[in-house]
């Protein structure tokens, strides 16, 4: 086994604010996005989501944000997730995609928003879908494996919603039952691999499957189900995490009563705004992308550090996915996409980044600085020693040296494994 590399970076811990100001896309804008970037409240969701709304133009994305702040106890990033993930759905099912050198990044985007109980996730996203006249491709209701691969064979490059998806994720992860190939059927679907199934009738093939998804759950009950395990097995790890908190500061006997016009207005209209334009099959990135999202990761990082580093690159490339989606968000009919759409696209990253670091420490990974910490010092020591570091060597190092934190042997190597990665 090769040697391991450090997660944890100190010299990664410098977000140079010049760089981003020299790249933004114009003077107007260079200073809004600083001055959003710099002054982003992490501990307000309201303050979060206004850093992810385009400030040139009024968006369908803006006017959400307004009637849901205005007339609903709703949390405010489970509006924004679901109008981002139902543009998303849209432009798969134009099979349209962002060009990065030889890379297609279509936006088959996998979100999934963890909510408290009562938060009205389904009226939400019903409100929404209603206001955009979008209607998901794909069931909602797949109970079985087969179902599903049946379903993509006709509706390949569509979008599906689910509800309750944290107890669907679980019997997923079981591997029994009706859902026991669901497992590898997603981790195909998410890498693009061709799906088969055998069936009395014959083989079933979907070629090139994509599909965009979007998940609720109640956050508790996804805390209950997720752990080491269920994170470190690849396939929690694809999916882009929003944490949707309530508004404190509103009483809920205050809004027992939605008002669902009030949260639809301007809406259907700015939406049509969205359908009316001539989509292009084809949208190149500009050639200053790599350099904006290397220097928003690196600010956004040491905010919040400590995240494993097998999330870092599947983030990475879901920024180039929100890129295209606020190329189009903006009714830009440019064939590129440019540094305005990058800059949003990495502000939104804030969004499951820090909901990601709040996911982590809900299902236990509460001292992840201590154990990157105990890491690297037993890094330091086999190095010293003359020998080789691999999984196997930090363990026993570990289980040696810190024997009432590391007890189990399996354990830990589940969690060196998951915050180192092969070089």
């Amino acid at each position: 086994m090769p040697d391991l590399k450090l997660k944890n970076k100190k010299e990664n811990k410098v977000f140079n604010k010049q760089m981003i100001y020299d790249i933004a896309f114009n003077d107007n804008e260079k200073k809004e996005l600083i001055k959003a970037y710099a002054n982003i409240n992490y501990d307000s969701d309201y303050l979060l989501a206004q850093s992810v709304i385009p400030a040139s133009k009024e968006t369908v994305l803006r006017q959400v944000v307004k009637n849901f702040q205005e007339n609903s106890n709703i949390p405010v990033l489970l509006a924004v997730q679901a109008v981002m993930s139902l543009l998303a759905g849209y432009l798969l099912e134009k099979k349209v995609y962002a060009l990065k050198g030889e890379d297609k990044f279509y936006t088959d985007i996998w979100a999934v928003v963890l909510a408290p109980s009562g938060a009205t996730k389904t009226l939400t996203v019903k409100t929404i879908k209603d206001s955009f006249q979008f209607i998901p491709s794909i069931s909602s209701g797949l109970e079985s494996d087969a179902a599903y691969i049946e379903e993509l064979k006709e509706k390949n490059f569509g979008m599906l919603v689910r509800d309750e998806f944290g107890q669907h994720l679980k019997e997923v992860q079981n591997g029994s039952g009706p859902l026991a190939k669901q497992r590898d059927y997603y981790l195909k679907t998410y890498d693009g691999d061709n799906l088969e199934r055998k069936t009395k009738k014959g083989t079933i093939t979907v070629e090139n499957p994509k599909i965009a998804l979007l998940g609720m759950t109640v956050d508790e009950t996804f805390y209950n189900i997720m752990t080491w395990e269920s994170l470190t097995d690849g396939l929690a790890q694809r999916f882009n995490y929003t944490v949707a908190k309530n508004d404190t500061s509103k009483d809920i006997i205050d809004w027992l009563d939605i008002d669902t016009t009030k949260l639809k207005f301007k809406l259907p209209e700015l939406f049509n705004t969205i359908k009316e334009l001539e989509l292009q099959e084809e949208y190149e990135v500009s050639s200053l992308a790599k350099e904006i999202i290397q220097t928003h990761f690196k600010g956004l990082f040491s905010k919040f550090n400590s995240i494993p580093q097998s999330f870092i690159r599947r983030l990475y490339w879901a920024t180039y996915k929100y890129s295209l989606v606020y190329h189009i968000l903006l009714c830009k009919t440019s064939k590129i996409i440019d540094e305005e759409d990058i800059n949003y696209a990495c502000n939104y990253m804030s969004i499951h980044i820090k909901s990601l670091k709040e996911l982590l420490s809900g299902i236990g990974f509460v001292d992840i600085e201590e154990d990157i910490k105990n890491i690297d010092k037993a890094v330091e020591k086999l190095k010293s020693k003359g020998k080789k570091v691999e999984h196997n060597s930090i363990v026993r190092h570990l289980l040696a040296n810190h024997k009432t934190k590391y007890k189990e042997a399996e354990k830990t190597k589940r969690m060196v494994s998951c915050l180192y990665v092969n070089e």
